[in-house]
């Protein structure tokens, strides 16, 4: 299979699940997915959070310390080095993002953005990884919960810390390469 041109797998990590609460993305993990699913060059950053909201539940599972997150850049300034990313080489000149569940990750991403005023050049008609895996599962009648699950459902094991949004990505990427015969 050979896809029409690059894509940016996306993950964030946020101090909770609702930005209208005041929840804000404190990392951000992309790789590139070449056209024959092979994957590219990566990115991460954290994000300095704008406000105090921290729900502590999110904080425990991210990990991310408050000492990190103080001297981290600004989402501004992360946005602009991952568009920057996205665009680089033969890239499409609005990148097309793909998300394990791109319903949290990019609709979070574009309301913390439209939020402090940030604009956004990406192709907003998101590629779902999860639905990609749980379709390829269920084919065979299996289920499981999450990206660790399911690559143990494929032989594979989860490689890096969980809940770092960069290995979340690489790893998310490394499920649907399993499912997806490559050319």
């Amino acid at each position: 299979m050979r896809l029409p041109h690059k894509l940016v797998a996306i993950d964030i990590e946020t101090t909770g699940l609702f930005p209208e609460a005041g929840a804000d993305i404190i990392q951000i993990g992309a790789v590139i997915v070449n056209e024959d699913l092979s994957m590219g060059e990566q990115f991460s950053s954290y994000v300095k959070p704008t406000s105090d909201y921290r729900d502590a539940k999110a904080m425990t599972i991210n990990g991310i310390s408050e000492e990190v997150l103080a001297i981290a850049p600004s989402l501004e300034e992360v946005m602009a080095k991952l568009w920057e990313f996205a665009t680089r080489g033969a890239h499409p000149t609005q990148p097309t993002l793909a998300a394990w569940g791109p319903t949290f990750d990019v609709v979070f991403i574009q309301s913390v953005c439209r939020k402090q005023g940030i604009e956004l050049r990406y192709n907003f008609r998101p590629i779902d990884l999860k639905t990609i895996a749980w379709w390829e599962l269920s084919r065979h009648g299996d289920s499981s919960n999450g990206v660790a699950g399911y690559l143990k459902k494929v032989g594979l094991e989860f490689e890096g810390p969980k809940h770092d949004a960069l290995s979340d990505i690489v790893n998310t990427v490394r499920l649907v390469q399993a499912f997806v015969p490559r050319v």
